[in-house]
């Protein structure tokens, strides 16, 4: 009945074939478990029940997790709902407030929420419903800034002497555990139970320490939800019989089981990321047509003599206004004037003059210079009249030297020494080396960020993941007209202006660990900072790429990674992968 109600809901959701692929795995899953009697029929049966039950709220769980990006604005992939707490408005319902204060990244305890997981409500072989702990950094509301398949959870899974067996390493963390409490031992008492309950006492009337165990220093009831990105420890048993001191039961649910569930339906995962490859390229492009010039305008002063003294015009103005407003409003109302004196200027100059004059191209037919556009100095890339120049932004950093969870830490670098890096965000230095730009960041001008909330929201989750080539043709700082002769190219074919490289799963031994996820702070942690650990054979060796001009693809070392190649006439993007 469980499976039919599932695959009723989720068909809703367009997510119903995963049910089917998880509850066979799921129900073969570990459960720990403390046995008090292993002989005992009854018990045995308790057991079983206890068993089932959770195996039932671990696939309910995934199914949440996987059917979120359906059922929120999209572009969410993987989060968990919040526990039921004594804040929530109804019973079996999740907190709608994870966190106290609002505070991101808190671990969250409580019960089960059956009802948010629009399941019927489960409870163990003594009656009891079943308890829940959530990692922070999966949690809904308020929303980690950054979700993907390499966000570690945040429990750690200790036996009765203490020792750690699940989640040694980051990677293999506990995102959330599900804890079936049994009947009460030692001073524990449930009292305040009201008639037609589903779960006997009130949501908030329910006290952790009444329910789940203590031993070995280490308290089931106790989850640290004030400190954000903290480890907290949970306490099962295994093999141990007889205990009258402990008798919670765990099933543990893992990064790697919820991705994996999303990543086997192609539309909630491989489709979506051709879809923000071809936006995010795009958004680039739409920035580099924005401010394109003429090449005859500003290769050939001469052609247009008024150009040079109008540009330095602008610039004393630009400058005189900056220097009073440096930031603020008024420092953008400064950009947006430059922008609208140097499309004066090139307008003016543009109409004056159009390429059609001398010995200046005369639109690619006459002239001394012109040759058809093929030769001489001012006839290159076709003609004086259509031919302009793009410019797009540098790269961010590999290593952001801050948290790589916020949109505003990946900012473009103006290094002439590297032209791979980071997708940035944030363009403002590009911004200030291109004449009449305006865009604060690369959705400015496309707008993806408010017209597309799928695609943005995509993004802010998989941006570590995001690495660019920028042709040094390009760069905001290239000349006018500047002749691609070093431009990336995929293995071995034509030349782009830039591409775009989305980094899959890890391989082999790497690692994408940060500090703000390790309590304490292991030295050296931060392997999100090296290349080495998101890209592989030429897109690795290609680095820093100080012309722009590498070879990329590496012949499809690494089967998760996608390409978005940038070509030079900024026409559109395309998926480019080998």
């Amino acid at each position: 009945m469980l499976l039919s109600y599932r695959l009723s809901n989720l068909n809703k959701q367009k997510g119903a074939a995963l049910v089917v692929f998880f509850m066979a795995l799921i129900l073969a899953g570990a459960v720990f478990l403390i046995s008090n009697s292993g002989s005992d029929n009854g018990q045995v049966n308790g057991q079983n029940k206890t068993t089932a039950s959770l195996a039932k709220a671990k696939s309910a769980i995934i199914s949440y997790a996987v059917s979120y990006y359906l059922t929120t604005s999209g572009g969410n992939h993987g989060f968990l709902p919040c526990p039921e707490t004594s804040k929530s408005l109804d019973e079996g319902r999740s907190v709608v407030n994870c966190a106290i204060g609002g505070v991101r990244y808190v671990n969250k305890l409580g019960r089960l929420p059956w009802k948010t997981l629009q399941i019927p409500v489960l409870t163990d072989s003594a009656g009891e419903c079943l308890w829940y702990a959530m990692s922070g950094s999966f949690s809904p509301s308020p929303r980690a800034l950054m979700l993907n398949d390499d966000t570690p959870g945040m429990f750690q899974i200790h036996n009765e002497k203490n020792y750690l067996y699940e989640g040694i390493t980051p990677e293999d963390r506990v995102v959330a555990v599900v804890i079936a409490p049994g009947a009460p031992l030692n001073n524990q008492s449930r009292t305040n139970a009201a008639p037609g309950l589903p779960c006997k006492v009130a949501h908030d009337q329910v006290a952790a320490s009444n329910y789940l165990d203590s031993i070995q220093g280490i308290n089931n009831a106790t989850i640290s939800d004030v400190d954000p990105d903290n480890i907290d420890k949970i306490f099962s048993s295994i093999g141990v019989s007889n205990n009258q001191n402990f008798n919670d039961r765990i099933i543990t649910i893992t990064s790697k089981e919820i991705f994996d569930a999303i990543k086997n339906n192609n539309q909630l995962y491989s489709n979506k990321i051709k879809l923000l490859g071809e936006a995010l390229g795009n958004c680039l492009i739409s920035h580099a047509k924005s401010t394109a010039i003429k090449n005859a305008n500003e290769a050939n002063p001469d052609f247009c003599p008024g150009f040079g003294s109008c540009n330095s015009f602008c610039g004393d103005a630009f400058d005189i206004c900056t220097i009073d407003e440096p930031t603020g409003q008024a420092n953008a109302l400064c950009h947006k004037t430059l922008a609208s004196c140097l499309k004066t200027c090139r307008s003016d100059c543009g109409n004056g003059n159009n390429g059609n004059n001398g010995n200046n191209g005369n639109n690619g037919n006459n002239g001394n210079n012109g040759n058809n556009g093929n030769n001489g100095n001012n006839g290159n890339n076709g003609n004086n009249n259509g031919s302009l120049t793009y410019r797009l932004p540098w790269p961010a950093l590999v290593n952001l030297a801050s948290d790589y969870r916020i949109n505003n830490s990946y900012v473009d670098q103006a290094t002439t020494n590297s032209y791979l890096g980071r997708l940035p965000y944030s363009i403002v230095n590009s911004r200030d080396a291109i004449p009449g730009a305006t865009d604060t960041d690369i959705f400015t001008t496309c707008k993806l960020d408010t017209n597309n909330i799928e695609l943005f929201n995509l993004w802010k989750n998989w941006k570590d993941h995001w690495f660019y080539v920028l042709g040094k043709a390009y760069a905001p700082d290239a000349l006018p007209n500047t002749v691609c002769n070093t431009c990336p190219t995929l293995n071995g074919q034509a030349a782009n202006a830039a591409i775009l490289i989305f980094s899959g799963e890890r391989l082999n031994n790497q690692l994408r660990r940060t500090n703000e996820t390790e309590d304490p702070d292991p030295l050296l942690i931060d392997s999100k900072g090296s290349i080495g650990n998101y890209l592989e054979g030429s897109n690795f060796t290609n680095y820093p790429d100080a012309t722009g001009g590498g070879d990329y693809g590496a012949g499809g070392i690494n089967p998760t990674d996608r390409y978005f190649c940038i070509p030079e006439d900024m026409s559109s993007v395309t998926e480019c992968s080998p």
